[in-house]
């Protein structure tokens, strides 16, 4: 394997004992992933934001804020009962 791989392997190992300890907030250890796998050289900056534009992903995003919305209004509780 090039060198690469093995700091792509590092990072990946890393990321999934961060993840099991549960120490770390979840969305914070994605990130610090992204941003180690771009510093190291692994992808380029372009990569590593490159998902960011993906409409699947913007649209995940806005179900979050919608859900959260419902839920802070009272809405999601009032359909629930």
């Amino acid at each position: 394997m090039n060198p690469d791989a093995w700091i792509a392997l590092g990072i990946l190992v890393a990321a999934i004992i961060a993840f099991a300890s549960d120490r770390i907030r979840p969305d914070a250890v994605a990130l610090a992933v992204l941003l180690a796998l771009a510093v190291t050289g692994v992808i380029t900056a372009t990569d590593a934001i490159a998902g960011f534009s993906d409409s699947s992903v913007l649209m995940i995003g806005g179900l979050f804020i919608v859900g959260e919305a419902l839920v802070t209004t009272g809405v999601a509780a009032a359909l629930g009962a």
